[in-house]
């Protein structure tokens, strides 16, 4: 019984990479224009997947979603905002990040292509919150609410942090919605990365409890909810 398991576990392991390959090989020609814009893009196995991206961007495009709010900050970001100077769309990032090196290091990009305008970087070291769960850590929300509190209402959550991939801290992204909840527009829609893992996958049912929301996997490793009227995004 115990060969056959493992058996089984190398042919879910294998479908799960396929599925991802071809997803993204997909979406890296549906980015092409905007990944080739500007200089390269530094990224990391940490990194949302093209596919990922590209289901944001879509859903940025077809529900108009004009006031962003992200949680980690990369690859992300910097498409975000050539989309919006590609199509003129008047939209905003508000990124936030706890590594200042990191940050820097896309803020120069975004500066030297001349995107400033669309992103509002915040730079939020992780510290103890009440809103956290099992006493993680997760951004400084003093930095985060000086910026929330002079913003359009949000309506997209993107959740790429803080890290999260050791058991002590897998369920560090807890925060995100219940501090950024009275922030939202009418209509949002919220996205959570890696919910491959079980940290996510516990977030998303406290989530959904907590916020009557209904998360459906968009790929292998993300997951959406969305409050309100919209046209399904997924590529």
């Amino acid at each position: 019984m115990k060969i056959l398991q493992r058996y089984l576990q190398k042919i879910d392991y294998h479908r799960f990479n396929t599925i991802e390959r071809l997803n993204d090989i997909y979406a890296t020609e549906v980015l092409s224009e905007l990944l080739h814009q500007g200089e390269y893009l530094p990224t990391s196995r940490s990194a949302l997947s093209h596919h990922s991206i590209a289901v944001v961007l879509n859903d940025i495009i077809i529900n108009k979603r004009h006031q962003i709010l992200e949680f980690g900050c990369g690859i992300s970001t910097v498409l975000m905002a050539r989309l919006f100077a590609k199509n003129q769309i008047p939209a905003k990032v508000i990124s936030v990040e706890e590594d200042e090196n990191w940050l820097a290091i896309i803020q120069q990009i975004i500066q030297k292509e001349d995107l400033s305008k669309y992103v509002d970087f915040v730079l939020a070291p992780l510290k103890p919150t009440p809103h956290a769960l099992e006493n993680n850590r997760w951004y400084d929300t003093e930095a985060l609410m000086a910026v929330l509190k002079n913003s359009k209402p949000i309506n997209l959550i993107l959740v790429d942090g803080p890290t999260a991939y050791r058991k002590d801290i897998s369920k560090a992204r807890y925060p995100a919605l219940p501090v950024a909840y009275e922030f939202l527009s009418e209509n949002f829609v919220v996205y959570l990365d890696d919910t491959n893992r079980t940290g996510e996958q516990y977030i998303l049912k406290k989530w959904a409890k907590a916020y009557k929301l209904k998360f459906i996997r968009a790929n292998q490793t993300i997951s959406y909810a969305v409050k309100g009227e919209a046209y399904n995004a997924i590529l």
